[in-house]
């Protein structure tokens, strides 16, 4: 990785509903703010990241759109772009599902009170909707997801993986009665991904596109980028945890690239899940942010405000596992978006300061 790159390239752009501005909106200097960026970015590419997109919304608009330092290191360098995509990781939960989830609910077709059988029949036990969003499901929070793909290759029962890994986790024998204690546990995702397939009849790649992209005009938002060149690397191969991995015994050259990095979304769920396997853009997130601040609190209260989490300066926000940052200011109409590789090729630093920084200078 070339230390002290900055600012490779660098590029405002408008798209179709939003137009761009400069200067000063809502009390935010933009020049100012641009300088600060451009600080952090020269303290921290080359070490701590490779390279970042950032995004300044104010009200309907993107006021500040810049890329900077590598999207790729290995197995050679590539120049970061504005319109890069990223793997959103576990942020693949609030653009995702948790939009469909808000939709959902906001439309009388899912109540949270509701036990998840009232939707879905075949579900064994008397959990509600609620318990398997609060982690109350029931579930073990340490459970060995590689036995079920030794299950699967042993019978796959005539079933695609991912519909024989959310069949047989829904049958699984639980290990407190539902509702009664929180563990932390991907079973409850997985349990609230397919409630919402069984409830819309489509796989969540496809509510999503309907519910989600199409009607904001994501049109780089997807669980299936196929221009892999525009696509930002995360991990190394040969770090997966699966045996079916292992055995194709990876280069430690070869990353992660238009593919989920997480094992079990990659691995058992197609590369779709609650928790990984979405991609997007600083533009695209940008009408995703755009739609979520021109939600009432009562709309966004329905969803839970889509994974979001509660600031002290009343802002809500979200850091992904891949080094995907967003926090929305309601209050202002306002919001920042960061999207970094940070886990390429290795997951070495803690990058929230970098993100609070930024943040910080379009205050």
């Amino acid at each position: 990785m070339k230390k002290g790159i900055l600012l490779i390239i660098s590029c405002l752009v408008v798209f179709s509903q939003l137009q761009a501005k400069k200067a000063v909106v809502q009390d935010v200097d933009l020049d100012l703010a641009e300088q600060r960026v451009n600080g952090i970015m020269d303290m921290n590419i080359g070490s701590k990241i490779s390279g970042a997109v950032v995004c300044f919304v104010q009200d309907d608009s993107i006021a500040f759109l810049k890329a900077y330092g590598l999207k790729a290191v290995l197995p050679d360098d590539e120049i970061m772009e504005p319109q890069t995509q990223f793997e959103l990781g576990t942020m693949s939960y609030s653009i995702g599902l948790g939009s469909v989830l808000l939709k959902m609910i906001q439309e009388g077709n899912l109540n949270v009170e509701s036990q998840v059988k009232d939707y879905w029949e075949d579900f064994t036990s008397a959990a509600k909707v609620l318990d398997l969003y609060e982690n109350r499901g029931g579930f073990s929070g340490k459970f060995n997801f590689q036995s079920l793909e030794d299950a699967y290759n042993e019978d796959s029962q005539g079933k695609k993986k991912a519909e024989f890994v959310k069949d047989s986790l829904s049958r699984m024998k639980r290990i407190y009665v539902p509702g009664t204690k929180v563990i932390v546990s991907r079973i409850n995702d997985i349990m609230l991904q397919t409630l919402v397939e069984k409830i819309a009849n489509n796989t969540l790649d496809k509510v999503v596109e309907s519910e989600v992209c199409s009607p904001l005009g994501m049109k780089a938002t997807t669980y299936h980028p196929f221009h892999l060149a525009n696509v930002a690397p995360t991990t190394r191969k040969n770090t997966s945890t699966f045996n079916s991995d292992k055995e194709q015994e990876y280069d430690e050259l070869e990353c992660w690239r238009g593919v989920p990095m997480d094992d079990i979304t990659r691995v058992l769920l197609d590369g779709v899940s609650s928790f990984g396997g979405l991609f997007s853009t600083a533009e695209d997130l940008a009408k995703w942010a755009v739609w979520f601040l021109n939600l009432d609190q009562a709309s966004r209260s329905y969803g839970f405000n889509c994974g979001l989490r509660l600031e002290d300066d009343g802002s809500r926000s979200y850091e992904s596992n891949t080094g995907v940052y967003i926090r929305l200011r309601p209050h202002k109409n306002n919001g920042v978006i960061i999207l970094t590789n940070k886990v390429h090729p290795d997951n070495l630093y803690d990058v929230t300061p970098i993100f609070r920084s930024i943040y910080n200078s379009f205050k």
